[in-house]
């Protein structure tokens, strides 16, 4: 087969998609039988919107005209139902209460709107014959409702190839020759979550420096947040199948800056709010300028309500969803306020949207009371929110849901939603540069939130929106149809699903294992913590240190090999979304692990310390360099949306720009004098030798786990040429790189590899001898203390085995697992750290207990004999949503009696240990398991309670060392 007709081949495969995940297709490249022509080059149809259907449709209808410009050539022509011409093929949309044109076609039986009339944002769409004169055949769209018809005209956008992304992340869409209506009809709707929106929050500096480029300021010198910018805001939501906004606030006035914003957004159809500390339609910035007095209900209640119920009459006519309660000043907590005060606050607010909205039913106004910081305690302190009320129960900033509905409280009739954050400004550290979402993770809190009944707002923390387009998509993606993610592989399955779409099929496997693994990398230390000292990863201890980066700069290169197979005209929009997070991403890593490697070498006096410090501040340029290809993307469209700095927190807060870290250089007031010139380090720890002294390395055995292996690094000790061997004293025990030469500059650091010969090692606990000699100005010879242990395990077992007072268990590697009549174990692939999360399913099961519970089993095998050992357990960071059955799980070795944790203290809406866990991702916890004695046992766990995650599980036996992963898996028979 020709390349040509592969690449024809892989155009329809990367084409014609569906805009949900599990969606139905209505389009297609190739003629079928029953289909017809609904376009081809330069030759659109014409698309049909009756005169007094919702301008906010013949909005919409317009978009897809020009969407049709983009992938044959030439715009088609919207039109309205009183004038039309004759044609083979037309798109017939609107809205089925407002279009006559759509009820003559009910009423002729033509059109079956059944499925749809009376649901929120539903659509249907059908081929219809004959559906007016001059009209042989067309595609019908008749939406539930004005944003039903919205979201049917945008699904066909996305099947004939343009992506709700297209200007966002500039996915070019691809031309085709032609498209096929299919004689099928597709339903859709009413979405999963009520109301879905996002909040343009932390915006400072890149979103902030990014408009000021680009619209210029308002009068008062802010950045303008202008219509024309939200005119790009309000098409995204709705061609990613959302309806709801809060817009930025940190130095703006939504309904001020542009007297335009309001009626634009009820133009586009989108729902208007502010964010958890702006009641009633009202931005905190307003506040300076039109309030009377300071924001302080009790000392100037009578100003503070005119100044809230101004903000009704404002918006009165726009679809809207006002913020009920009041805060302090900005996002903090008033010292005036409690929950007695806030409860008369929230009843005022409800009289004056029944007066100003003329109506005694609030039912249909949405009211978001979120339950965030001292409104959770107010809230969990027995305060009464009125039944209408949207209850909105936010994460811990870092996308660990605090709390969920109760049983009880999932009744109310205004339901109860999310505030959800993938960006944070606030302790322990903020997070606003990349995207550093994992989405199994993800996956797994919006799953729970809409199991438990939170299903009528979800509100997302987007920051400047770019570069957050991936999680930002799989929210809005997942609040749609949250049936299209029932399982856990369907987080994998919607990556490769949305890829296709925006990259093409051939590289949509390996980026949503790109994806996947980035999310894995990151999860364990978001990139604004690096500078926290001690380094997180250990570069003594396991290897840690440095397979991480190894990880990440495999995942570079993997992510380099995606990008040379995209399509020019989309390598931009790959660049953005995938290539720049691993790129940049990678070398931010790269400096700090250099930097810790940096700070060890000087330790130990080895003259690659400066070479270390030159690769970190290389790293440092590297990051600037990373940054100009960014921002001369596309002619400069993106310049500035880089702006964030990332590299140097002393603090939780941002520092004014990167800061170059601190390095160690080597001097010659530094160097080591002795006459040698070779240095010899060992495995765990900072132990070095460098004179005629002696060391212990780490011992071997048999069953080290396979990632883990014995060295001995040598290293010149100052500038020069230094010649070296390296012999055992016994047969069994041999080294790589046995003779050579340091030099510096140059190669100053050579590994040396150790490995036993098993067979022919004596049993039991040896020591062998190894002997570095070095000849500078004189011979001299360094020792290490090998200790060898010849284990061994009986034959047949299965399981895994001890090594060096450790058993080390990815928690899906259990041996065995049992289920009870209402729970049983799941995996979550990609989750966490290092492999995989398990997790009792359903997430709504009742508790567990550990007589009849499901329990995992590990069969292993132990040498060492303990006389208090410990489990170590490494657990998801989910939190107590169920402030009334809190985490709770169980261990126990063999038949002892099991061990019970709660591993997250109860809290009444606010994480325990200031949030760090947060954003580490990561519960580590020890629980002591009593004596054990060497030969076989089984380790068993019991999740008692739905939502928590184990990845790992850790018998310490005394051999476990300082790491922060925990040590790698042991061997598995």
């Amino acid at each position: 087969m020709k390349p040509a007709i592969l690449m024809k081949c892989w155009l329809f495969v990367s084409t014609v998609s569906a805009s949900t995940l599990n969606g139905k297709l209505t389009l297609s490249e190739t003629k079928v039988t029953g289909a017809v022509q609904l376009a081809s080059t330069n030759s659109p149809p014409d698309i049909y919107i009756d005169p007094d259907d919702s301008v906010s449709v013949v909005r919409a209808a317009q978009d897809l005209a020009l969407d049709f410009g983009r992938v044959f050539g030439e715009n088609a022509t919207v039109r309205f139902t009183n004038e039309t011409h004759p044609t083979s093929m037309a798109i017939i949309a609107g809205t089925i209460d407002k279009s006559a044109f759509l009820q003559r076609l009910i009423a002729d039986h033509k059109l079956d709107v059944t499925s749809i009339s009376g649901q929120w944002e539903s659509y249907s769409s059908a081929l219809v014959l004959g559906p007016a004169k001059g009209i042989q055949n067309a595609l019908v769209i008749a939406g539930s409702d004005r944003r039903g018809a919205i979201y049917g005209l945008y699904d066909i956008s996305e099947q004939i190839g343009v992506s709700p992304l297209f200007w966002w992340t500039d996915v070019t869409p691809t031309k085709l020759d032609a498209i096929y209506a299919l004689d099928v009809q597709k339903v859709e709707g009413p979405p999963s979550v009520k109301y879905r929106g996002i909040f343009i929050n932390d915006e400072a500096p890149a979103l902030h420096n990014w408009i000021l480029a680009n619209y210029g300021q308002v009068e008062n010198g802010d950045p303008a947040f202008i219509s024309r910018f939200y005119a790009h805001v309000f098409e995204l939501i709705l061609r990613l199948k959302g309806n709801y906004l809060w817009p930025a606030m940190w130095s703006n006035m939504f309904y001020v800056d542009d007297t335009n914003n309001g009626p634009l957004a009820e133009y586009y159809g989108v729902v208007m709010g502010t964010s958890h500390t702006e009641p009633m339609a009202r931005a905190t910035n307003e506040q300076s300028q039109f309030l009377n007095g300071t924001w302080d209900w009790i000392s100037n209640e009578d100003n503070v309500k005119a100044f809230m119920r101004e903000g009704v009459i404002r918006s009165q006519h726009w679809e809207t969803a006002y913020t009920m309660g009041m805060r302090g000043l900005g996002d903090a907590a008033s010292p005036t306020l409690n929950a007695t005060v806030e409860e008369s606050i929230v009843s005022w607010q409800e009289s004056v949207l029944s007066d100003i909205l003329n109506t005694s039913n609030l039912s249909n106004v949405v009211q978001p009371f979120v339950l965030f910081d001292e409104l959770g305690t107010y809230y969990e302190s027995d305060m009464t929110v009125p039944d209408q009320v949207t209850l909105i129960y936010p994460d811990d900033n870092a996308g660990n849901m605090l709390r969920l509905p109760l049983q009880n409280e999932t009744g109310r009739s205004g339901g109860a939603g999310i505030y959800y954050h993938f960006d944070m400004n606030a302790p322990p550290r903020c997070y606003k540069w990349i995207n550093t979402a994992q989405l199994i993770r993800t996956w797994d809190q919006l799953r729970a939130a809409y199991s438990h009944g939170a299903q009528t707002v979800w509100v997302a923390n987007i920051g400047d929106i770019k570069p957050l387009e991936i999680p930002m998509s799989f929210f809005f993606d997942m609040a749609y149809d949250i049936n299209g993610f029932s399982d856990p592989g369907s987080t994998y399955k919607w990556l490769e699903w949305w890829a296709t779409k925006q990259f093409g099929a051939n590289v949509a496997s390996q980026t949503a294992s790109i994806m996947t693994e980035y999310g894995q990398l990151i999860i364990r230390a978001k990139y604004e913590e690096l500078s926290k000292t001690p380094y997180f990863f250990s570069v003594t201890d396991y290897g840690e240190a440095q397979s991480n980066l190894q990880l990440w700069e495999d995942l570079e290169d993997r992510a380099r090999a995606a990008y040379s197979q995209v399509r020019p005209d989309r390598q931009d929009a790959f660049f953005e979304l995938i290539l720049h997070p691993v790129l940049a991403g990678g070398n931010v890593e790269r400096l700090y692990e250099r930097l810790a490697e940096n700070t060890l070498s000087a330790k130990q006096l080895r003259a690659s310390t400066n070479d270390r410090a030159n690769e970190v501040l290389a790293a440092f340029q590297t990051d600037k360099d990373i940054e100009t290809r960014w921002n001369n993307l596309q002619g400069g469209k993106w310049n500035h949306l880089m702006d964030q700095p990332h590299i140097g927190y002393t603090d939780w807060s941002d520092p004014p720009s990167n800061i170059v870290p601190n390095v160690a250089f080597i001097t010659g007031s530094t160097v080591d004098k002795s006459p040698c010139g070779v240095g010899v380090a060992v495995e765990g720890g900072a132990w070095t030798i460098t004179n005629s002294s002696k060391v212990a390395a780490m011992p071997v055995n048999p069953y080290l786990p396979p990632s883990e292996r014995r060295y001995l690094d040598l290293y010149a000790t100052r500038n020069g040429s230094f010649g070296y061997s390296v012999s055992s004293n016994v047969s069994y025990v041999k080294v790589s790189a046995s003779t050579g030469r340091l030099s510096s500059p140059g190669t100053s650091d050579v590994r040396t590899n150790i490995t036993v010969d098993w067979h022919n090692a004596p049993p039991g606990l040896t020591y062998a001898g190894l002997s570095v000699k070095c000849v500078g100005k004189e011979v001299q010879t360094l020792e290490v203390l090998l200790p060898v242990n010849r284990t061994a395990v009986p034959s047949g077992f299965k399981g895994f085995v001890e090594s060096n007072g450790a058993v080390s268990i990815e928690a899906e590697h259990f041996t065995s697992a049992t289920q009870s009549s209402s729970a049983s174990y799941e995996v979550l692939p990609g989750y966490g750290r290092t492999l995989s999360g398990v997790t009792l399913t359903p997430n709504t099961c009742p508790s567990q207990t550990i007589h009849d519970g499901p329990v995992l089993n590990y069969d292993l095998y132990t040498f060492t004999s303990s006389p208090n050992a410990t489990v170590n357990l490494y657990l998801g960071p989910s939190l107590n949503i169920n402030r009334l059955r809190p985490l709770l799980l169980a261990v126990s070795v063999d038949d002892s009696n099991p061990a019970m944790l709660q591993p997250v203290a109860d809290y009444v809406l606010g994480p325990p240990e200031g949030g760090e866990n947060a954003i580490e991702g990561i519960w580590m916890r020890s629980v002591a398991v009593g004596p054990i004695s060497p030969g076989r046992h089984t380790l068993r766990y019991w999740a008692l309670e739905p939502g928590l995650i184990v990845e790992k599980l850790v018998l310490n036996l005394g051999g476990v060392r300082q790491s922060f992963l925990g040590p790698p898996e042991s061997l598995r028979l």
